[in-house]
């Protein structure tokens, strides 16, 4: 006939079976729900260093641009300054050209009173 205790111990298996895998899924459950909030807190994080980058790259670009532009304004300053002083220097030239050129001209006319006045000064010649 049947055997009782055979039965009893099937049952009780099923039943531990049943109760372990309840426990089981519960188990994976929570275990996933831990994963993911694991995982959603690493992307908040990689987005909020995401962020915290791009913001120092702004910064840090923001600050090379100003650099930039004194750069370029000190540039432009040094470049007037370069062309006035060449303008400068090409005016002195001139002036040195023309002055030198009125120094040969007194030359040759100290030169020629210097002729004039030794033929004056010379002494009648008696003969």
């Amino acid at each position: 006939m049947h055997d009782p205790p055979g039965d009893i111990i099937t049952v009780v298996l099923a039943v531990i079976s049943a109760i372990g895998g309840q426990q089981a899924w519960a188990y994976y459950q929570r275990r996933l729900e831990v994963r993911k909030a694991a995982a959603g807190e690493s992307r908040e994080d990689r987005r909020t260093d995401a962020a915290l980058y791009r913001d120092d790259l702004r910064a840090r670009v923001d600050e090379l641009s100003e650099l930039l532009k004194q750069s370029t304004q000190k540039h432009d300053a040094s470049q007037a300054s370069r062309e006035g002083l060449l303008e400068q220097m090409g005016e002195l030239r001139s002036e040195v050209a023309a002055l030198s050129v009125k120094v040969e001209h007194l030359e040759h006319e100290n030169e020629d009173l210097r002729l004039r006045l030794a033929a004056h000064e010379e002494p009648p010649t008696n003969g």
